[in-house]
């Protein structure tokens, strides 16, 4: 897989056009978490810190990989605190001279903790390029993955992140 992110990643590089380069960025956000009662948390929400970088392949469309960490949900004396890493594509609409940016995301990932599964992300969010390479980011990420129980490879419980967070972006 982080074959097929740097091919991917390198390759829009290339085919950039004006409107489109690569980019990173930092950010930080609160998690809420739903679990149907499996983890009886005591804690339904957690901050953690955003890590993200990819390119524009034009104004209307960008790819990704970024990494969510540092979410602790607790229970009594145990914690769950996942990582969630993730390969995403965003569609924009620019506006306004392109200054404002709103976007939608789809993508899928890994979720790390006592096991590694997989997770599929939904996002929308909204920018506002403050100069030619500073942009401020708002947006709300969904993650869906499941808990394997019995190590047989199944989904054999739900568990449901939704992430908001704000973010500074420098695009090359």
């Amino acid at each position: 897989m982080k074959i097929v992110v740097f091919m991917l990643l390198f390759v829009a590089a290339l085919f950039a056009d004006r409107d489109g380069g690569p980019y990173i960025g930092i950010g930080y956000g609160s998690a809420t978490l739903k679990d149907k009662g499996y983890y009886g948390l005591d804690k339904e929400s957690a901050g953690g810190l955003k890590l993200y970088g990819g390119a524009f392949i034009n104004k209307y469309l960008s790819v990704g990989v970024e990494y969510n960490g540092d979410l602790k949900f607790t229970k009594q004396n145990r914690e769950f605190s996942p990582n969630l890493m993730d390969v995403y594509t965003q569609a924009h609409y620019p506006f306004y001279d392109d200054m404002f940016d709103i976007y939608a995301k789809f993508g899928v990932g890994e979720v790390h903790y006592n096991y590694k599964g997989f997770t599929m992300v939904y996002g929308i969010g909204a920018s506002w390029r403050m100069s030619g390479m500073f942009a401020l980011r708002i947006g709300y990420d969904f993650y869906d993955f499941g808990i394997d129980e019995n190590l047989d490879d199944s989904k054999d419980r739900g568990i449901y992140v939704g992430y908001g967070f704000g973010a500074i972006e420098v695009q090359f």
